[in-house]
Parts: C-alpha cells; structure tokens; sequence
C-alpha cells in the first residue's frame, strides 16, 4: 500500500504533466470570473501557479493574434493605393 506521501507526489506528478498553461486559462479564467477573485485564492492552495499558468497563455494568445494581424494588415510601403488596389481587385 502507498503511503500518503508517495500518493501525494504521484498526484503532483500527474497534474504535473497534463496541467498546461492553455488548460489552466480555459478553466481557471471563467471559474475566476464566476466565483471571484478573493474566494479562488483562499480556496485554492496554488492559485498563484494557476494565474501565472494561465498569464502565460493569454501572453501566447496575444502573440498569435499580433502575428496574424501583422500579416494581414498591409505593407508600410503600399499605402492606402494598396488598400484601394486590393479592394478593385476583389470586386471585379
């Protein structure tokens, strides 16, 4: 039979491994929001490592979305007549 230590370190172990920062923000974020800040952090022992977990994710999010803006918006040299360009094009 495991002692209760080496239950406890198993159990770390697991969540460990299967605690990633994109499920700590899809389930951290919205109970937060729901049951208050003040309440999770005194109900939750790590709640310090499941904000920065979930920071963490919402800082790659925000990466993502920069590069996908950057590449969509158009380049510094075309200008406007860029933009008017691609809009004729589109429309005809």
């Amino acid at each position: 039979m495991l002692d209760e230590k080496d239950g406890n370190d198993e159990i770390q172990l697991q969540l460990h491994e299967s605690f990633t920062p994109e499920l700590a923000y899809a389930a951290y974020i919205p109970l937060r929001r729901l049951m208050g800040d003040i309440y999770m952090e005194n109900s939750i022992e790590n709640s310090d490592l499941i904000w920065k977990l979930s920071d963490a994710h919402e800082q790659a999010l925000s990466e993502e979305r920069d590069a996908a803006n950057a590449l969509l918006s158009p380049a510094p040299s075309e200008g406007s007549e860029g933009m008017k360009n691609l809009v004729l094009a589109s429309s005809k």
